[in-house]
């Protein structure tokens, strides 16, 4: 599923409550959508900034403790990674 199938389920999709939209995510999950789908599935269903959609995303209950920690850790280095290479290019015409 790309990201327009994606955008276009959120947009059509209706969440009664919480727990149909967390069975509806974890269905996405697998069916093989990855982890930025989820969360940009719950960004455009729920109308939520991309932190918030994130924060949601990783606090719906079907995620255990050591992916959770998973998701964390990448989010972590690729938080630093994207200040450092912003810090780098500050400054730079050519960005």
């Amino acid at each position: 599923m790309d990201f327009v199938e994606i955008k276009n389920l959120a947009r059509t999709f209706k969440a009664e409550d919480e727990q149909v939209l967390i069975q509806q995510v974890f269905k996405l999950r697998q069916q093989g959508v990855g982890l930025l789908g989820l969360i940009y599935f719950v960004q455009m269903n729920q109308r939520l900034s991309l932190s918030e959609a994130k924060t949601k995303t990783i606090n719906f209950s079907f995620w255990g403790s050591k992916e959770r920690l998973g998701i964390e850790e990448s989010y972590q280095i690729m938080m630093h990674d994207f200040k450092v290479n912003r810090t780098m290019f500050v400054g730079d015409s050519t960005f």
